[in-house]
């Protein structure tokens, strides 16, 4: 099954390495070169117990120094 969904992330195949700052998680995003590192946010699409997998091409317009809308950023390796 493709994880690569906009959606809920599906952490059956991955594993959290850190948490990690807003900064850090736009840095990585943007210069994000390897298929096995994921950049989750928890609070998008309005689910906020879940997190979601973010794209640069579809997300890189976020304020990702919104905490309220976006609490949490994690770095996750499949």
């Amino acid at each position: 099954m493709d994880m690569r969904y906009r959606g809920a992330f599906v952490r059956e195949r991955y594993r959290m390495i850190r948490p990690i700052s807003p900064f850090f998680a736009k840095l990585i995003l943007h210069l994000n070169p390897f298929d096995r590192v994921f950049v989750v946010c928890r609070g998008y699409n309005e689910c906020y117990k879940r997190f979601t997998e973010l794209v640069w091409e579809d997300d890189k317009d976020l304020d990702f120094y919104d905490d309220e809308s976006y609490p949490e950023f994690q770095l996750w390796i499949r």
